[in-house]
């Protein structure tokens, strides 16, 4: 057998080799180069902190993955087709490892609020208790830290106010210790609109939702009254309390059809307020709300948000210092 020969065969062999050999999957990257540092959500509350056990989360621009997994495919951060109400996604409850209680979301800023909502009640449903973010502070991603509030729900975009439970819950009657310190933030705030002034005749009873709404370059503090009771139905209940049958023939309806006391009150931000140093007016106006306790708040924006943007909003709120709210993100017009 020639040289010429033995080396045809030896070349036909590695040839065949190389050709047989199984192809290789496809090059997974890690978490912090599928979301880069400067692709988190900006935020000024970073030093809160979850375990090392946390299960990380990521939502990519492209898709949802736990445990370098991809469970659903996203298209700029949208889910396709959109989902037309809020419901958890089956394949990431069924990933959450069993047992976890606290999980860590890294995302791309742009991700869509519609999915960000979804992948928080695929979280709850699979019973996660604590959910945080990574963010950075600074525009260059050069720093990083966790944003994680007290509890974080999501809902279907409802018209209905969000009760929320002891400690996080607030009366209307403690709206007007606090009406001051949001006319004067919202005032003295550059750009800032509907800002409501102080009433002398404020309704009395029932519960305060405390709302913050994301349009385009604005934002809007809302609170409102609600929960009258169970027993009278509250229009009844709105009529009774102004009515004072020891009045003799004065006409309350028409004192109160004239001069209603006030059951709401606004307030409009630009976005740009955000970045306002040191502190944001709607820090201003939470640290005064919170002087008594945590609160409550109702998040919401168009489903076609960046939930990044209300991640930076919620941090802008309630920023490093501030007792950790409750939150609740919903897709509601206001």
């Amino acid at each position: 057998m020639t040289r010429s020969l033995i080396a045809a065969i030896v070349l036909s062999a590695l040839t065949f080799a190389a050709c047989s050999k199984p192809p290789e999957g496809p090059v997974t990257l890690p978490p912090n180069e599928r979301v880069r540092n400067i692709d988190l959500p900006l935020a000024r509350r970073s030093g809160d902190a979850l375990s090392s056990s946390a299960t990380l989360v990521l939502i990519a621009f492209d898709a949802i993955a736990i445990g370098g997994r991809d469970l659903v495919p996203l298209t700029r951060g949208a889910m396709t087709p959109r989902q037309e109400t809020l419901a958890a996604i089956a394949a990431v409850t069924t990933a959450v490892p069993s047992g976890t209680s606290e999980a860590r979301i890294r995302m791309h800023t742009a991700t869509k609020l519609a999915t960000l909502l979804a992948v928080i009640a695929s979280l709850r449903q699979a019973g996660v208790q604590h959910i945080g973010f990574d963010v950075r502070k600074d525009s260059l991603g050069t720093s990083t830290g966790t944003l994680v509030v007290a509890r974080l729900d999501a809902r279907a975009a409802t018209p209905t106010p969000h009760a929320f439970e002891a400690p996080y819950g607030r009366t209307w009657d403690q709206i007007p210790e606090v009406w001051d310190d949001a006319f004067v933030a919202c005032d003295g705030s550059d750009g800032s609109f509907d800002c409501s002034r102080v009433t002398e005749r404020v309704a009395f009873g029932g519960d305060a939702e405390i709302s913050i709404f994301r349009r385009q370059n604005g934002v809007i503090l809302d609170m409102r009254r609600f929960g009258m009771g169970a027993d009278v139905p509250a229009a009844e209940a709105f009529m009774n309390q102004q009515n004072d049958r020891r009045a003799g023939a004065r006409d309350r309806d028409a004192d109160r059809e004239a001069a209603p006391p006030a059951t709401y009150a606004s307030f409009g931000f630009r976005w740009d307020s955000l970045a306002v140093e040191p502190q944001s007016p709607l820090a201003t106006i939470m640290r005064a709300i919170t002087a008594s306790g945590p609160i409550g708040v109702r998040v919401s924006g168009d489903p076609g948000s960046d939930g990044g943007a209300v991640v930076t909003l919620i941090g802008s709120a309630f920023p490093d210092g501030t007792p950790a709210p409750a939150v609740m993100l919903d897709t509601q017009e206001r």
